[in-house]
């Protein structure tokens, strides 16, 4: 953070470009995991419960015509 107030150099060699891009992973990372890592996971246990009640269907109505 200090990086992305000063505009430090450092041999003539400014950071400031490369600290925006760190503080930019930094957020974004975070993000993802507190908010796309639970959907996804929502998404697929979902996913799993459908499939078994569709799977149940199948198995069942296989049965009654059997």
């Amino acid at each position: 953070v200090p990086m992305l107030l000063h505009h430090p150099t450092l041999a003539g060699v400014y950071y400031h470009s490369i600290a925006i891009i760190i503080a930019a992973g930094l957020a974004t990372s975070t993000i993802m995991t507190l908010v796309f890592l639970p959907s996804a996971y929502v998404l697929v246990e979902n996913f799993a419960l459908e499939s078994r009640r569709l799977w149940r269907r199948v198995t069942l109505a296989r049965g009654e015509r059997n």
